[in-house]
């Protein structure tokens, strides 16, 4: 029969004489195939494989954008000099080195002087435009004193001594012109002689007077009023000698870090000529340009999550602090300041200007959603999906299979059902699709699941 078999299966190779050994092969195909089909049947149907799941959670999510940033200092400026001079020290106050381990910066507050240029000249001028004040002053003072007593009593004395000298000769003069009138022996000579001097004497009199008057009343107030403009203009002399001293100290107009030095001990520099650049780091800011069609999205004091490439793994919270209203015309985004806690020292979390980060920024309104873990989707096909566990149990609870209420698990079958993608929150995302809150869906072990196999899991513990 096997021959007639052989024969009717392969005509060809029969009448060629290969019969015999093909239909050797053939049957022991043939009994390889029957014991593996009955093994199979023997096993029964196929196992459940073992996942993980998680639930279906609803709440509100936001959209949120994620920025190239960049640490930028809150000041920076190119300190220079007002006046021409030779550098006669450069940074030399200990204090302001700051010695580290790992670290050396050159930090300076406020008002620190950063240069000092030689002052001989300018402080000479400088010495003698207070004498000349001093001098203007003591002027007017004395004005402002009026006479002493002294004075007066010196004035007085005179006056009186020229009251007496008067009276005599008026009495005189009348007593020799009385004479003379009555022929005596007194010639015209003497008596114009007397008439002189009585004259004199009255002369005398009243600038004694004067001069009495004067030392009682004092100067004019015109005089003390020229006294005290003398006094003003000097002072603004000496104010603008001391402000061409103090251009001769470089100081630094906050406080910050040294980062560049254009000048040393020694060296010749002239107006305008660059002596160090300082920056201001705290409070630490961050700088991302953030497209325009975001920018109606983003208030000022909006909250920010910074992460920095050189600090993997940990994240600072911001608030956005300023949005600069200049886009660049090229990429059409704008820059957005986010102003890190003040509370951070950047010397000692070693943030510094130039450090490249990420800032997290909430984009749009937010809005009630679907949540699953990440690890939930599968990609790969036209759309992504998330494999749904609907139990075997009719209610769709967890079967039981211990006494342990803590191992509690069930079977069931899973389902693929497309799902759209939405903003993610930490490690969930948002989906859209035909699925429901509280729905089941396999994390672990979904990529090599098929339509409608047969899954067991543990129901996941409530947190």
């Amino acid at each position: 029969m096997h021959d007639h078999f052989l024969t009717w299966l392969f005509p060809r190779l029969a009448s060629q004489g290969r019969c015999p050994r093909l239909r050797n092969r053939f049957l022991l195909v043939l009994a390889v195939f029957a014991g593996v089909t009955s093994a199979l049947y023997a096993q029964g149907p196929p196992a459940a494989v073992p996942v993980e799941v998680a639930r279906v959670i609803r709440d509100d999510v936001s959209s949120s954008g994620d920025y190239v940033a960049t640490v930028v200092p809150t000041r920076r400026t190119i300190v220079g000099t007002a006046v021409d001079g030779r550098v006669e020290s450069f940074l030399l106050d200990p204090d302001l080195k700051v010695p580290d381990a790992n670290l050396k910066v050159t930090r300076v507050v406020k008002n620190q002087i950063l240069a000092q240029l030689k002052t001989d000249t300018v402080e000479s001028e400088l010495e003698a435009a207070r004498a000349e004040l001093a001098l203007r002053r003591a002027e007017l003072e004395e004005l402002e004193n009026g006479s002493r007593p002294e004075e007066i009593a010196t004035a007085k004395a005179q006056l009186e001594r020229w009251q007496a000298s008067r009276d005599y000769t008026k009495s005189r003069l009348r007593r020799l012109q009385t004479l003379f009138d009555s022929n005596s022996s007194v010639s015209l000579d003497k008596l114009e002689e007397t008439r002189s001097e009585a004259t004199q004497a009255e002369q005398a009199f009243h600038e004694a007077q004067s001069q009495y008057d004067l030392a009682v009343s004092g100067p004019r107030a015109e005089v003390i009023a020229q006294a005290k403009a003398r006094v003003t203009a000097q002072e603004h002399t000496v104010e603008r000698m001391e402000g061409i001293v103090r251009k001769y100290s470089v100081r630094s107009p906050f406080d910050g870090y040294v980062v560049a030095e254009y000048t040393e001990v020694g060296a010749w520099v002239k107006s305008g000529d660059p002596v160090a650049e300082v920056v201001q780091l705290r409070p630490i800011e961050v700088e991302a340009n953030v497209p325009e069609k975001y920018i109606p999205d983003i208030r000022v004091q909006d909250a920010a999550k910074i992460t920095l490439n050189a600090m993997p793994g940990r994240e600072f919270q911001g608030t956005v602090e300023r949005i600069i209203p200049q886009a660049d015309v090229r990429s059409r985004t704008f820059p957005i300041r986010v102003r890190m806690p003040d509370s951070l020292d950047p010397e000692k979390e070693r943030i510094f200007a130039g450090m490249l980060g990420h800032v997290s920024l909430t984009t749009e309104d937010s809005e009630n959603a679907l949540l699953v873990p990440k690890d939930a989707l599968v990609l790969g096909g036209q759309q992504p999906r998330v494999m749904v566990v609907q139990a075997d149990s009719q209610d769709g609870a967890a079967v039981p299979t211990g006494n342990d209420s803590s191992q509690e698990s069930a079977t069931g079958v899973v389902h693929a059902v497309g799902v759209t993608l939405g903003v993610t929150r930490g490690s969930l995302i948002q989906i859209r699709g035909e699925i429901n809150p509280g729905d089941r869906v396999v994390t672990r072990g979904n990529e090599r699941l098929r339509e409608g196999q047969l899954v067991t899991w543990k129901e996941p513990s409530s947190k």
